[in-house]
């Protein structure tokens, strides 16, 4: 296991010098909340759309918000007194009956056009490459919308016109979407859980995961095996949390060397359901894949 230290940041990443980095990094963002995890395998589900964001709407039933990374599937094997498996010979006996409950989908908001920085036809010319929707959990009922290309935007639960609050391409931070249009870019956002609390740790503090030139900085961990690019998270932290258009400071929290220019870092997240207090509260998760292509043997 690989320790890494960041000031107030701690992390591993399961993994040697000679293989890649796969799962879970959990980071303490306020100091004195300095703790070692291990990583977790959990591949980042990262989505290119249209531009559209779609609101789903469960008739008969209450909807509930789920944020994931992936599917995590838990598996639980019956077994024997003496710890043999038990043969499954019909593991839903009976049939699936119809719910009768209807899954409808609305247009709910609609960022502008964007394009590639590159055209080497590696994949479809997309009218934007749409992220997540992530609550800035402040209160207001604002949501940001990331666009692999750059540009983060803010708008709300009505479906209010999206703003942009941060261009990514208008940042001095190395930030490159070129190797990979539907893999690389601007992958994942998260507000801190204390984004809009006045005298916090985490007062203003958000979090990107993105790709950028592996000459724009030295990688914590795969320094000398980034030829494609590098994969960052970086803290940015508001001067006015309640501004439409960001201004403020950012420091790099991560960089990891990425050999392939896909599988990358996936997204951040803060896990909503910690209590002030707790463990687990202000802790920042980052999802990462295998970082290798088809066939590697790595």
């Amino acid at each position: 296991m690989l320790g890494h230290d960041f000031g107030p940041f701690e992390g591993t990443v399961k993994g040697t010098p000679k293989t890649r980095p796969t799962g879970v990094l959990r980071f303490a963002p306020e100091a004195g909340q300095r703790r070692r995890h291990h990583a977790a395998g959990a591949p980042a589900l990262r989505p290119s759309g249209s531009g559209s964001v779609v609101r789903p709407i469960l008739l008969g039933m209450r909807v509930l918000r789920i944020i994931s990374c992936a599917a995590l599937v838990a598996v639980v094997l019956s077994t024997h007194a003496a710890g043999e498996q038990a043969p499954l010979s019909d593991p839903i006996p009976e049939k699936i009956q119809p719910s009768g409950l209807v899954l409808a989908a609305e247009e709910f908001v609609r960022v502008p056009r964007t394009s590639d920085s590159s055209e080497d036809g590696q994949t479809n010319a997309a009218y934007a490459r749409i992220q997540f929707l992530t609550p800035l959990g402040d209160g207001t009922g604002r949501l940001a919308l990331n666009d692999l290309r750059g540009p983060l935007y803010l708008t709300d639960e009505r479906g209010a016109d999206p703003v942009v609050f941060l261009d990514m391409r208008e940042q001095d931070v190395g930030f490159d979407d070129s190797m990979f249009p539907n893999e690389t870019g601007l992958v994942s956002v998260a507000f801190h859980p204390q984004f809009g609390q006045t005298g916090t740790p985490g007062f203003g503090k958000f979090y990107t995961a993105y790709s950028a030139t592996s000459g724009s900085g030295i990688a914590d961990y795969l320094d000398d095996d980034a030829e494609s690019h590098e994969s960052v998270i970086r803290e940015w932290t508001a001067n006015d949390p309640t501004a439409g258009v960001f201004s403020g400071s950012s420091r790099e929290v991560f960089r990891l060397g990425q050999f392939a220019p896909n599988h990358n870092i996936g997204m951040l997240a803060f896990n909503p359901n910690a209590e002030a207090g707790s463990s687990d509260y202000g802790m920042l998760y980052a999802c990462l894949g295998d970082g290798g292509m088809a066939h590697d043997p790595r």
